[in-house]
């Protein structure tokens, strides 16, 4: 079970040493800790030593997470054994060339969800079969490093099939993160910041190391593991948001402003924004031949890869 805290002032407590209460102005809740897997609170929820040291004989993860979705800390608790051997095994699938393997078929599935759902509102995406026959060419000969180079270009054609769907006030030239230069791409970044955070969460309820990534960079510190497995269901939010655009076909003021270059989401557009992607996510789909939520699906792969990791298959299917 995870468990997840938005309203403010919750209070955790120890109840008869085997149940966990929250306890938030509108409601008292009631675990059992041996069935909770992970917490996520928000930075007014309050908790002593005494839930920490349960937290860890439990090997619960616990959370913390900002206004923005944004993890701002992270309590694993004591992971003995298990968890070092897992670690050590994920180490050996990135060093034997395996989870770059992983990686490549990640990159492929997220491209047929692209595929998939501009088809769906009616975009010919001709050009993209024509890059994905290729990639799937890539595959046959276990040409990876082919797949990566090729979903560069993807990206270029998929995003400009994207501005097409978008009502004038939001097409943009190009994608642009840190900062983003315009209404779309500081819509989609923040969208992107919950993705990142429901991975990011699944790979630690599985075990796995988020640092121990199989394709992006691990040299600088970064959760390159989540940043791997975002990219297969970065199409759901950009789906979403393209969505969202084209029911407000227009911003207000107040909406959008800029600091310098940056592009910056007003407080009311945040809040809609991520109402929508919560819902979105917690929309029950038939993905990969299994009926579950979307962020279901997202625990339910990485608990996969964990398998995958233990028995060294190196493809997602």
């Amino acid at each position: 079970m995870d468990v997840i805290i938005e309203e403010e002032g919750c209070q955790l407590s120890v109840e008869e040493g085997t149940f966990l209460k929250f306890t938030t102005p509108s409601k008292e809740v009631v675990h059992r800790l041996v069935a909770i897997k992970s917490i996520q609170l928000n930075t007014t929820s309050v908790l002593s030593g005494e839930v920490l040291e349960k937290i860890s004989e439990y090997q619960i993860h616990l959370s913390l997470i900002g206004k923005d979705y944004e993890t701002l800390g992270e309590w694993y608790g004591n992971f003995p054994g298990k968890s070092i051997q897992l670690k050590y095994k994920q180490m050996q699938y990135i060093l034997n060339g395996r989870g770059r393997a992983y990686a490549a078929q990640t990159i492929y599935q997220k491209i047929l969800n692209q595929i998939s759902w501009l088809d769906k509102v009616g975009v010919n995406p001709k050009v993209l079969v024509e890059y994905k026959d290729q990639i799937e060419y890539c595959i046959s000969a276990n040409d990876w490093d082919g797949i990566f180079n090729l979903e560069l270009f993807f990206s270029k054609a998929y995003y400009k099939l994207v501005c097409e769907l978008l009502p004038d006030e939001f097409k943009f030239d190009s994608r642009s993160r840190m900062p983003a230069k315009d209404p779309f791409n500081a819509l989609i970044n923040y969208s992107y910041s919950y993705l990142y955070r429901l991975v990011e969460d699944a790979i630690t309820s599985a075990g796995l190391d988020v640092y121990l990534g199989f394709y992006h960079s691990n040299e600088r510190g970064g959760k390159s593991l989540v940043y791997d497995l975002v990219e297969e269901f970065r199409p759901w939010v950009d789906e979403c948001v393209v969505r969202y655009c084209q029911q407000l076909h227009s911003a207000s003021e107040g909406d959008f402003y800029y600091e310098g270059d940056a592009c910056k989401i007003g407080k009311t557009k945040r809040k809609e924004i991520m109402e929508l992607i919560k819902a979105e996510f917690d929309k029950v789909i038939n993905y990969r031949g299994v009926q579950r939520s979307r962020s279901t699906q997202i625990y339910y792969l990485t608990t996969k890869l964990k398998t995958f990791i233990r028995h060294g298959v190196k493809t997602a299917e």
